[in-house]
């Protein structure tokens, strides 16, 4: 009995001891695991408890171009950069899953169902584009901070309501605009946070076919809805790309106006011809040059929408036209008083 009875608490005491050692051996792994988290830099990430998450944009437009003034619609190629600031999680999850985006991606990412283009009137194509090592989704050191970076490629056809007052010395104004499709409280479009000579908009103006217009200048707006325009009182983060062209107006003036001038100088002509020789012949000539004014301003409108005011070619065809038609009437009232 007294060597069973000392045998059982060797046994007590040897379960106590291993006990005692395993909670001994968890605190300890815990301290481990906390000083290698105060070891790192907290302020390079996103706090996990934070609601709206800061998009920063970057747009290269790749080719800008085929510009319809009738349908008053062009064609915008670019590739736009989304990054957005990562959590400390994220970044133990990216580095545990080998850096690898097809075994692991953060929860959110900027979709296409979660933006628009607003102003679209044809998405040809939104496609991801992939980096070197054919990962969609990358963590990166940027500004200071661990970002995602996300680029997409996307071509579409845009609509632009055309000024045209000043037509054809008129400047536009053609607009790309990404809108997003949740509250502006939820994610919002930011530029980078880059110094001031630094762009985060390029425009490659080889790759631009601007046959009938010259580049000017192009700039980037970051503003939210008005909450007014929404039925529900919310607002809406927006990304609007300008991109400032001023028409070619020396094509119009030798293709259109010269010869319009010239038409009315050979209206002159009719006066060698006598009047109370052949009226006729005189009326006739001044005919086919009002004709030949009125056909012109066929053309010169075929190639503008449907406008409700007056442009500087229509005043100018308007002249032409005023001078023609005096030039017919003036022999018509001597015909009639000879």
């Amino acid at each position: 009995r007294t060597s069973h009875s000392t045998m059982a608490t060797q046994t007590e005491e040897t379960k106590t001891a291993e006990m005692i050692n395993m909670n001994t051996q968890q605190p300890t792994q815990s301290v481990v695991k906390a000083e290698e988290d105060k070891d790192v830099d907290m302020s390079l990430f996103r706090d996990p408890n934070q609601k709206k998450r800061e998009v920063y944009t970057q747009i290269n437009l790749t080719r800008f171009g085929d510009i319809n003034g009738v349908d008053q619609t062009f064609q915008g190629h670019f590739q736009i950069d989304f990054y957005w600031v990562a959590t400390y999680e994220e970044k133990q999850q990216w580095d545990e899953n080998g850096q690898t985006e097809d075994n692991w991606k953060p929860k959110w990412i900027p979709q296409p169902t979660i933006m628009r283009l607003s102003n679209a009137t044809e998405v040809i194509s939104w496609e991801i584009m992939m980096d070197t090592k054919m990962r969609d989704i990358v963590l990166l050191p940027r500004w200071g901070k661990l970002m995602w970076r996300r680029r997409y490629i996307i071509v579409a056809v845009f609509s632009e309501s055309l000024e045209l007052e000043s037509y054809p010395f008129d400047i536009q104004n053609f607009s790309m605009t990404l809108q997003a499709v949740e509250h502006v409280n939820t994610w919002a479009f930011l530029p980078l946070p880059v110094p001031e000579d630094n762009a985060f908009i390029k425009l490659k103006k080889k790759f631009s076919p601007l046959s009938e217009w010259i580049y000017e200048t192009g700039c980037v707006e970051f503003y939210a809805t008005d909450p007014a325009d929404s039925f529900t009182g919310k607002q809406f983060s927006l990304i609007t790309l300008d991109i400032k062209c001023s028409r070619r107006w020396q094509t119009q003036f030798w293709n259109m106006m010269l010869p319009m001038a010239v038409l009315g100088s050979m209206g002159l002509t009719a006066f060698s011809i006598e009047i109370h020789e052949s009226p006729e012949g005189r009326l006739g000539y001044a005919i086919n040059i009002v004709f030949t004014v009125v056909a012109y301003q066929y053309v010169i409108r075929s190639q503008l929408p449907q406008i409700p005011y007056l442009t500087y070619m229509d005043y100018y065809v308007i002249c032409a036209f005023s001078f023609s038609v005096i030039l017919l009437v003036q022999p018509a009232i001597l015909a009639a008083l000879i």
